[in-house]
């Protein structure tokens, strides 16, 4: 078993093409419930990907034109436009002509990124009833 001593260092040399930023973060070798040892670490908002502050934006404005989400997020207009493309592709948002909102999915995973901010979905809307087999 590894006692208080243990180190581990990670090294990010590159990252898509990028020189990765240097943040810190927290990793801990702790087990399980069932005894077997896992790497638990902490997440840093600097190490997500751009679409999911636009999922959070959101999630706390509601539907808002692309525009203001760009001004407010600092980024240009085509970057929000290819992030809507994304949380859509994966289920996170609803993407209508009318209606851009976080899904139940976008929901959980908000919450899951930011729970001090983002409620958890209720149970029952996490289930899909034309899936369940009775």
């Amino acid at each position: 078993m590894f006692g208080d001593g243990a180190r581990f260092k990670f090294v990010f040399d590159k990252v898509r093409a990028k020189n990765p930023q240097h943040d810190k973060f927290t990793a801990l070798l702790r087990p399980d419930e069932n005894g077997q040892l896992q790497l638990y670490y902490d997440t840093v908002e600097s190490n997500l990907d751009d679409y999911f502050f636009v999922l959070r934006f959101l999630g706390e404005e509601g539907d808002v034109p692309q525009r203001e989400i760009a001004k407010h997020l600092k980024m240009s207009v085509g970057k929000v436009n290819g992030a809507i493309k994304r949380l859509s592709q994966h289920g996170l948002i609803t993407n209508t002509n009318t209606c851009k909102l976080p899904t139940t999915y976008g929901r959980q995973t908000l919450h899951e990124i930011w729970p001090a901010l983002f409620a958890e979905p209720a149970q029952a809307e996490l289930t899909d009833d034309e899936k369940m087999p009775f």
